[in-house]
């Protein structure tokens, strides 16, 4: 059974329950029962005021998703100065690793002061937010007006202070005038209204029917959130919650730690490392699990017929797909049309078109900028880029034998098209996942491939000694393809091993069914026929 907090998320799937919600207000007043209502919720909430520099962080740090920004935070009716002070605390707080954010406005002065703030969030490409919202920060409040000071207190002690200095008579007309004073003196006190939070979430539905892409970040990262929370319950309430839970739990994870490493006698920092690993491979099932129960809001939606847009000098260029055609327009405009992307390239460059030189180009850097898309989101789920220089499975190393370049590469292409310098000639580590995870290496096992660009990959051979890696990999701005060849895999002194500089790393994923390809090819015992 899961904890009751835990299910009560499933009820807010609009706002970030994973503390990346930030409040920027100069006014404590009006911001502090905000965070009151959002913390009822168990949403987390980071409250600044802007205006103290002291109260920043000094790095930005923090993941933030969605954040509310009153745009006075400076005495001054400058729009620039706002626009530039504002701007200053969104980089203290917002990293260039952050990723989208919903930027919620609340503040009177929109339409005063909106325009020039997002002129200056906009010369910062990682400060530009995925959607901007106009919110009235009043629909969530309640104001109430009090005394700033206790007025019967007051005038029991003024009485006590006049009592035998003044006749009964002019006490009484000294304490009518600060009665009369008192009253003026009242201060505004804020409360969020009992609905606050559904009306902050009804007005972002709305605007998040625009960001539907951004929305589906927010609901992962949730159900993330709760699966790991999950996580953390199922085991940890295995053991009995006493004094003795501290002691209990630690050998439970020691014991987990040495069932994924296989032996005792490895460094503490090892040991417990594997046991988070044992929670991070039951994590994917239990998001799984999480992703299915998910009721995903029915205006999100990924169709669209425009499936690509580059903004150029204020123009923007945008690429439609069609059932039976492509189009790239120039605004309202249409540039170009064809039956498939190949053909509206030909098109484009054909000289005997009256397209604009810059259009032309404007419009083939679109087109390149959007079939390199697929390359570079593979390179992000199935490489590292800038691995540790560990020895570990799926290292990915540069080959030595350099000078013997175009005598391995017939080993996998019919026909060399470029120049030699093109091609990498790579290892793979294939030494088995589990034989790293418990420590039992005793030679490192590397795979021979080839890193070809993938305007040459048709020239490759074909067997089933080899392994073609599918997704193709966006590395430098170049889309290469990944061969292996089975019939060329060797083994080598883990020292050697160690002594050779990592490149990239394959992740999990892809590592494994190489692995399993290999496996079986090691493992075929061949038939043999009479003719």
């Amino acid at each position: 059974m899961k904890p009751s907090n835990i299910q009560d998320f499933k009820d807010v799937k609009l706002i970030p329950e994973n503390g990346s919600v930030v409040i920027i207000d100069d006014q404590p007043g009006e911001a502090l029962p905000i965070v009151k209502a959002l913390s009822k919720k168990g949403i987390a909430t980071t409250y600044y005021q802007g205006n103290i520099k002291e109260d920043l962080p000094i790095y930005p740090i923090q993941c933030i998703r969605l954040l509310f920004l009153d745009l006075q935070i400076i005495e001054t009716n400058d729009e620039h100065q706002i626009a530039k002070s504002i701007v200053n605390v969104l980089l203290k707080i917002i990293s260039k690793q952050n990723g989208p954010y919903l930027l919620v406005i609340w503040s009177k002065k929109f339409n005063t002061y909106a325009a020039a703030v997002k002129q200056e969030i906009y010369q910062h490409d990682h400060l530009i937010p995925a959607c901007i919202v106009n919110f009235d920060k009043a629909a969530c409040l309640e104001s109430k007006r009090i005394l700033a000071i206790e007025s019967d207190l007051f005038l029991e002690k003024l009485n006590e202070q006049l009592e035998g200095q003044l006749h009964a008579d002019d006490i009484e007309i000294v304490q009518s005038a600060v009665t009369i004073a008192l009253n003026e003196e009242f201060k505004t006190e804020y409360e969020a209204k009992t609905d606050a939070v559904d009306i902050i979430e009804k007005q972002l539905k709305s605007e998040l029917e625009k960001a539907g892409a951004f929305h589906l970040f927010v609901i992962w990262e949730n159900i993330v959130k709760r699966a790991s929370s999950t996580m953390v319950y199922e085991v940890s309430s295995l053991i009995k919650n006493d004094e003795h839970w501290e002691v209990n739990t630690k050998n439970v994870l020691k014991r987990m730690g040495i069932a994924r490493v296989g032996q005792t006698k490895v460094s503490m920092d090892i040991l417990i490392k594997e046991s988070i690993n044992t929670l991070n491979t039951s994590l994917v099932d239990t998001v799984e699990n999480e992703m299915k129960s998910e009721n995903v809001p029915g205006h999100i939606t990924l169709d669209d017929n425009i499936i690509s847009i580059n903004k150029i000098d204020e123009i923007n260029y945008i690429l439609k797909e069609h059932p039976a055609e492509y189009e790239i327009f120039k605004g309202n405009e249409l540039v170009c049309k064809a039956a498939d992307k190949e053909k509206l390239r030909k098109a484009i460059l054909n000289k005997d078109n009256k397209i604009a030189s810059q259009d032309k180009e404007n419009s083939v850097n679109l087109l390149v900028s959007y079939e390199i898309l697929p390359a570079s989101l593979n390179t992000k789920l199935h490489i590292e880029l800038n691995p540790s220089q560990e020895l570990i499975p799926g290292n990915i190393y540069f080959n030595e034998e350099e000078k013997k370049k175009e005598q391995y590469l017939g080993t996998f292409m019919k026909k060399i098209d470029g120049n030699l310098s093109e091609y990498y000639l790579i290892d793979l580590e294939v030494s088995p996942i589990c034989d790293y995870a418990q420590q039992k290496w005793k030679r490192s096992r590397t795979l021979p491939g080839v890193m070809c660009p993938t305007m040459y990959f048709g020239h490759k051979k074909s067997g089933k000694n080899f392994y073609e890696v599918e997704p193709t990999f966006n590395i430098d701005g170049i889309e290469y393809n990944f061969m292996f060849d089975y019939h060329i895999f060797h083994v080598k002194d883990k020292s050697d091993a160690k002594a050779k500089k990592v490149i990239y790393r394959l992740k999990r994923e892809l590592l494994l069914d190489i692995i399993a390809q290999l496996s079986s090819h090691v493992n075929r015992p061949g038939i043999s026929f009479i003719q």
